[in-house]
């Protein structure tokens, strides 16, 4: 889940990858080449995959983007 800019907000200082928003199960591993992604919301603020490594893998891959 992305950090708001500030509280109450619903604007995200660093939301997920524009290419990965609103893209769901293997097509959206396919596209960031990190295996168990589950979704990421169409507006990027929060994201899924089936392992805490995968979690971790996707947060990780976004803030190199």
């Amino acid at each position: 889940m992305c950090v708001p800019i500030s509280p109450g907000s619903f604007t995200s200082r660093k939301p997920l990858p524009e290419a990965w928003r609103g893209v769901r199960d293997q097509e959206l591993s396919d596209k960031t080449g990190i295996p168990g992604c589950i979704f990421v919301h169409a507006s990027g603020f929060i994201g899924g995959n089936e392992t805490r490594e995968g979690a971790m893998a996707m947060a990780t891959a976004s803030l190199k983007m």
